[in-house]
C-alpha cells in the first residue's frame, strides 16, 4: 500500500468520526428534553432527590457534545501504535509530516480519548463558526469576532458566504491580519459575480496554472500579491487539501512551500489559498445596496463524509 493511499485511509476515517459526532450533535438538538428534565418530570421526591444533581448534569453535558471519545479509543489506540512504528509522534505528529489536517470534531473526539489536545497547526475549525459578519445599510456595519483562536486551531481558508444580497455584482474592500504580525494586514478585493443569497466566495484563492507532482516544491500561480512567506497556505483539490509553509515567492509566478508536497494537484481543479485566523475589516468599494449581508466564515479544509 502507498504512502498515499495510507493517507486516504486515515484521514477518511478521521472524517468519518467528525461526521457521527456531527450527527450525535444534531440528533440531541432536536430535543426531548434532557435526562435531568425527564427525571425531574416524574413528580416523585424521593426518585429526584436520588438521581437528579451534578453528576445527571454532567451526563447530559457529555450527551451534547457527543463526548465519546471511549466509545473510539481503539481507533485512536491502534494508529498510535502504527505511528509509532513509523517513526510518528502520534496523530499530530502523523498530520505534521504530511501536511494534513482533521476537523475540530475528530480533535474532540481524541480529547475525550485522551485529556489532551493535539497541536493546533494540524486542526481546522467546522464551517459552524462566525469570524466576521459586514451588513450594508446606509453604510458600513461590520461585526468581528474575536477570530479562530490560535491556541487551538490552525489557520483556516476564509468563505464570504453571502446571507442577503439586492446587488450581485457588489466589489468589497477586504483586510486580514497576518498570522503572524508582518506585515500587519492582507488587502483584498472581493467581487460578486451574480450572487444569490447562498453563494459563497473563497477569499484570496489562485488557481494553480500547472500540474503539481509528489515532491514538487513550487507551486504555480498568476497571481502571488496576497502570500507571504513564512505564512501557513493550503493546496486544495477535489476532496483533499495540504498544508504547507511559504519560504519564498517569484512574483507572479510561483509560491516555494518549505517541505515537498505528498500527494498530486491538478491544474484546473486545485487552488493555492492564503489562510488567515481572522478578518481586519470589511467595507463596500462599489455597488453595495442596503441590506447586502455576508458572513465570513471558515472554509473546511474538506466536508467531512460517511
Amino acid at each position: 500500500m502507498s504512502d498515499e493511499s495510507v493517507q486516504s485511509s486515515v484521514i477518511g476515517a478521521a472524517d468519518r468520526l467528525a461526521q457521527w459526532r456531527q450527527s450525535c450533535q444534531d440528533l440531541v438538538s432536536v430535543g426531548g428534553g434532557t435526562l435531568w428534565d425527564r427525571a425531574d418530570a416524574s413528580d416523585d421526591v424521593d426518585y429526584e432527590n436520588t438521581v437528579e444533581g451534578v453528576n445527571l448534569a454532567a451526563v447530559d453535558s457529555a450527551i451534547g457534545i457527543a463526548a465519546a471519545g471511549a466509545v473510539v479509543a481503539n481507533w485512536f489506540t491502534e494508529h498510535a501504535d502504527y505511528f509509532s512504528d513509523k517513526g510518528y509522534t502520534g496523530l499530530s505528529g502523523y498530520c505534521a509530516a504530511r501536511g494534513a489536517r482533521v476537523h475540530e470534531y475528530t480533535a474532540e473526539l481524541y480529547y475525550d480519548r485522551y485529556s489532551q489536545r493535539m497541536t493546533p497547526p494540524w486542526l481546522f475549525p467546522a464551517n459552524s463558526r462566525t469570524i466576521a459578519e459586514y451588513v450594508y445599510s446606509g453604510g458600513n456595519v461590520f461585526s468581528p469576532t474575536t477570530g479562530i483562536n490560535s491556541g487551538t486551531f490552525g489557520p483556516t481558508m476564509v468563505e464570504g458566504f453571502v446571507s442577503a444580497i439586492t446587488s450581485p455584482a457588489a466589489v468589497y474592500s477586504l483586510a486580514f491580519d497576518s498570522q503572524f504580525g508582518s506585515p500587519a494586514q492582507h488587502e483584498f478585493l472581493l467581487t460578486l459575480t451574480d450572487a444569490g443569497v447562498g453563494s459563497a466566495y473563497t477569499v484570496g484563492e489562485e488557481a494553480i496554472v500547472s500540474d503539481v507532482a509528489a515532491g514538487d516544491q513550487n507551486i504555480y500561480v498568476d497571481s502571488t500579491g496576497h502570500f507571504v512567506a513564512s505564512e501557513v497556505v493550503l493546496i486544495t483539490d477535489t476532496g483533499k487539501a495540504e498544508a504547507r509553509v511559504i519560504t519564498s515567492i517569484s512574483g507572479n509566478t510561483y509560491v516555494r512551500v518549505q517541505s515537498p508536497v505528498v500527494t498530486s494537484y491538478a491544474q484546473g481543479t486545485a487552488y493555492l489559498v492564503p489562510a488567515f485566523y481572522n478578518v481586519a475589516s470589511c467595507a463596500h468599494a462599489s455597488g453595495a445596496t442596503d441590506e447586502d449581508a455576508i458572513v465570513f466564515r471558515p472554509k473546511m479544509d474538506r466536508t467531512p463524509g460517511w
